[in-house]
């Protein structure tokens, strides 16, 4: 890619031109290998065109780089799109300051998409803006299904708390016009029995128009709500001037500015409208397939809310009911199994999937996935025959089966319940042919853990994902004894963690410059009575299974804090020592308060504390991550992300969170000879200093490796190049030297 000539004509560019258009080719490179959207702008030039677009643009937008090229991005605007949004980003890119916003936009073909874009101004050595580096990642499901987790936790949370039918309403609708874009009014009409609507919540609603509206009998005639609830169908008036069915409305709606209307009626399970949940907008509009989306999570919390005030036993029934499939819930299933364990000994559990259940979701969606699991589900109990038998919904894709039966007859039953595939399903009038994998344990290995059962079940499934067609794989005796290790180990563990069995092992992390050591990270090694030397990988993996890994960090913290005691007490050099730590500290409540009571009393300075999380930290709740990492920051005590570029989900939390080193994982320094992988680290660094970030390249085990590093101005590297892990003993020999 190249720039114009300069202004003296000259037929060789600048050497800050050259400077720039190699920059422009990095940048350029580093976007094709990203996995979100990346454009590249020009802000020296007016209009501040697109320079650069990668092919995850085009599968987001649809709009090509031939496209965009040459033009600003404001084309991605769209009615909806917030104002204030868009003056906030222009605001920015004014000051040249780094952009994070959630902003609404649209694809080429009009569709309308969430987007949580970053834009990170590239400077050169002299602070002139160069580039602006944009990402862009379509975080429409993720908001809706944000959207639609938060509201049911709140209503939850208020049915629980016995609030009132009207503020568990009013927060539904509070959610909804949040979702939406902007001038959005919601309501929730409930429907009498007598067909009378009557307001549940409408607050937002002039209190004039509620008025006139409540009360009125349903029809076809009496606006969207009427209508819906009345023909028991959602009802989308596009232009209130131009519908019939608002006639007689006309005079309140346009003193309002109310233009356009869409209804939904909420269905009970008695094919009743008890309800019915209206939008509103100032100007005539038509839902998207994400509008839609959002409200079919909608409806079903109002009948849920609705319910619980009517009666609380129905509420009871849905706790055990998969609302989508209708089945039984994962609940049911574990309530009845323990009741069906009370009357026999023998049968089997079995986990089954249906092999093609990605492109059904691709294909027909989620819902009709959940139509499809209820067919089959109603396909099993036909050949029951009779038969002590459990079906229920064990996560999106799986249904989760139990059944009484003899030893010997567990494979009849089991080829019974496949061969009801044989006949297609029908979706979305389409027939249907499917194959199923299933994973089977019997009732002999049950041992009063159904966890630990149906644990069986699901490695039997994942092994049967490795067949085509219909597929059975049997728990097997192997994976007993592969068990028998795994609780031998979990039991040598806890004891491990009673007794404090773990020593530390330090590597220095080291000064590329000077060679010196800079400071350490501390690694856990723990040496059994009975099992020996146990590795990390296995013990680490055996402790977060069961949720005592918190424990060995504490023990490691202490043992970091006792060695730099020792040190500052014989009035030695104090260094900065790491200690990893998982994400499930940060479920803890106290976890900052504890961390700086341990530091306290062992009186060391909490700057000589690093807490070393994986990259894994952007899979955690962000906000709750964000947090408790302020906290610890308000203590003195900085935080590191290891591992980082393993995962694509990086740059989307780097800046959010508040740490102060990064770590560039070792996979890159392996291979940091070839130019992709060279310029992958160059970029990191670069973009570590710019958020200023103390960069660590992990890994380090050749000197070219070293001085392929220096040259791009990393300042610190850790590897075998320099030092092994080694005991506590062993560093404090090195430190006399």
């Amino acid at each position: 890619m190249k720039f114009s000539k300069n202004k003296g004509g000259s037929d060789e560019l600048s050497m800050k031109e050259v400077e720039r258009e190699n920059l422009l080719n990095l940048l350029c490179r580093m976007g094709m290998q990203f996995k979100t959207g990346v454009i590249i702008t020009n802000p020296c030039e007016p209009n501040n065109p697109i320079l650069f677009t990668n092919p995850q643009f085009f599968e987001i937008t649809g709009y090509t780089s031939e496209e965009v090229v040459g033009r600003n991005s404001r084309f991605l605007a769209g009615e909806d799109t917030n104002k204030e949004t868009i003056n906030e980003i222009r605001e920015n890119l004014k000051k040249n300051l780094f952009t994070n916003v959630e902003i609404l936009n649209y694809k080429k073909d009009g569709t309308p998409f969430w987007n949580d874009l970053v834009i990170q101004p590239v400077r050169s050595h002299d602070g002139q803006v160069l580039f602006y580096l944009c990402f862009i990642v379509d975080i429409t499901k993720q908001k809706l299904e944000n959207a639609r987790l938060y509201l049911q936790q709140e209503i939850y949370t208020g049915i629980e708390k016995g609030y009132e039918l009207g503020m568990l309403l009013q927060k539904i609708c509070q959610v909804a016009e949040g979702f939406f874009p902007q001038g959005a009014r919601c309501s929730i009409l409930e429907i009498t029995p007598e067909h009378k609507m009557m307001i549940g919540s409408a607050n937002s609603l002039p209190e004039e128009y509620n008025d006139t509206i409540n009360g009125l009998s349903v029809g076809p005639d009496v606006g969207a709500c009427g209508a819906a609830a009345a023909m028991g169908q959602y009802i989308v008036t596009e232009d209130i001037r131009l519908s019939p069915n608002w006639k007689q409305f006309l005079y309140i709606t346009e003193k309002y500015k109310l233009r356009s209307c869409w209804s939904f009626p909420v269905i009970n399970h008695e094919k009743r409208v008890i309800a019915t949940f209206g939008i509103y907008f100032s100007e005539p509009r038509r839902p998207t397939q994400m509008d839609l989306e959002f409200v079919q999570t909608i409806t079903p919390l109002v009948l849920l809310t609705l319910k619980n005030a009517e009666h609380q036993k129905e509420i009871l029934r849905l706790a055990y009911v998969d609302i989508p499939s209708e089945l039984p819930n994962y609940n049911y299933f574990v309530t009845e199994f323990t009741k069906l364990m009370e009357r026999t000994e023998e049968g089997f559990l079995l986990m089954i999937q249906p092999s093609e259940y990605i492109n059904i979701v691709d294909s027909f969606g989620k819902q009709q996935l959940s139509f499809l699991l209820k067919k089959l589900g109603e396909r099993f109990a036909e050949f029951s025959n009779g038969m002590d038998i459990i079906i229920a919904r064990s996560s999106e894709a799986s249904l989760i089966i139990a059944g009484n039966c003899g030893e010997n007859e567990i494979p009849l039953y089991i080829n019974k319940l496949l061969s009801t595939t044989n006949e297609a399903f029908v979706l979305d009038e389409m027939d249907l042919y499917i194959s199923l994998r299933s994973g089977v344990v019997s009732f002999k290995q049950y041992n009063g853990d159904i966890n630990e059962l149906i644990r069986m079940a699901d490695i039997a499934l994942s092994h049967s994902r490795k067949k085509a067609g219909n597929s059975i794989v049997y728990y097997e005796e192997q994976y007993g004894i592969d068990i028998a290790k795994k609780m031998l180990l979990q039991n040598e563990l806890e004891l491990a963690i009673k007794n404090k069995q773990f020593y530390v092992n330090f590597q220095p992390k080291v000064n590329l410059s000077t060679g010196e050591i800079d400071s350490f990270e501390a690694l856990a090694r723990w040496s059994s009575p009975k099992l020996g030397q146990v590795s990390p990988i296995d013990f680490i993996e055996a402790a977060e299974s069961i949720g005592k890994i918190q424990y060995i960090d504490m023990i490691v913290l202490e043992k970091v804090l006792n060695w730099l005691q020792v040190r500052k007490l014989h009035g030695l050099p104090l260094y900065k020592v790491s200690v990893n730590i998982s994400a499930n500290h940060f479920y803890e409540m106290d976890f900052a308060q504890k961390i700086g009571k341990i530091i306290q009393r062992y009186e060391v300075a909490p700057e000589y504390i690093c807490l070393e999380l994986t990259e894994s930290i952007g899979l955690f709740d962000l906000e709750l991550a964000k947090y408790k990492l302020n906290e610890l920051r308000e203590i003195g005590v900085n935080s590191s992300v290891d591992d980082f570029g393993m995962g694509f989900s990086s740059l989307s939390y780097l800046h959010q969170l508040p740490i102060a080193e990064m770590k560039i994982d070792r996979s890159f320094i392996q291979e940091i000879h070839n130019p992709g992988a060279k310029t992958i680290v160059q970029t990191l660094i670069l973009l570590a200093k710019n958020l200023e970030l103390t960069v660590v390249a992990e890994g380090i085990e050749t000197k070219e490796q070293v001085e392929i590093l220096n040259d791009l101005n990393c300042p610190v590297g850790q590897g075998f190049y320099f030092y092994k892990p080694m005991p506590i003993n062993q560093i404090d020999e090195i430190l006399k030297t």
